[in-house]
């Protein structure tokens, strides 16, 4: 007594949500399915801030980027910054990726994941931090989104927008999300 288009599936990934949406399918046996949106998180996200850019505010032609270009264009701005190796080894890329990751999944400052998880390079909180604001203003200017910022932009325009969160709620009635307990926060939050 549902209609399709009024279900959302969330899952973490593509094969997972095929997966299902085919079992439904199969247990139906129509392709009512095809019409409820499946999908990851993300690619839930990326369709929506582009159908929705003009309400948002946000140019439609976003560039994503994905975690090792984002590494990428950190170690770019680490350079513009003129941060160089010091006696102690600089983190490398991908550590300080890791660490602007998991300070934005978890709503934490820079200090404090390296704090709880990479003490040994308290001696770099500053330039760190220094270096995920210089990354994400690059982002801005270049219309880059990388993963963290597809959920962060979705999640603030849902709170922040009431125009766009009750159109939202208009259009899917039902979520339905594949291993919940494994979200971040700003997933639950979407949801």
């Amino acid at each position: 007594g549902v209609e399709p288009g009024d279900i959302l599936l969330l899952t973490f990934t593509r094969k997972a949500a095929s997966e299902m949406l085919g079992r439904v399918q199969q247990l139906l046996r129509d392709n009512s399915a095809k019409k409820v949106f499946g999908g990851t998180f993300h690619s839930f996200s990326n369709y929506i801030l582009r159908k929705y850019s003009n309400l948002l505010g946000i140019a439609s032609d976003f560039t994503i980027i994905d975690e090792e270009d984002s590494a990428d264009t950190i170690d770019l701005i680490r350079s513009e910054l003129k941060i160089e190796k010091k006696e102690k080894a600089f983190p490398r890329k991908k550590r300080i990726q890791e660490i602007i990751s998991s300070a934005r999944n978890r709503n934490l400052t820079i200090g404090q994941v390296i704090e709880e998880e990479f003490s040994g390079l308290k001696d770099f909180i500053a330039d760190i931090d220094l270096i995920y604001r210089g990354y994400s203003k690059y982002k801005k200017i270049c219309r880059i989104f990388d993963y963290d910022d597809l959920m962060d932009v979705l999640r603030d325009s849902l709170r922040d927008n009431p125009l766009f969160r009750s159109r939202l709620q208009k259009e899917y009635r039902y979520i339905m999300v594949d291993e919940y307990q494994d979200t971040n926060i700003a997933q639950k939050e979407i949801v």
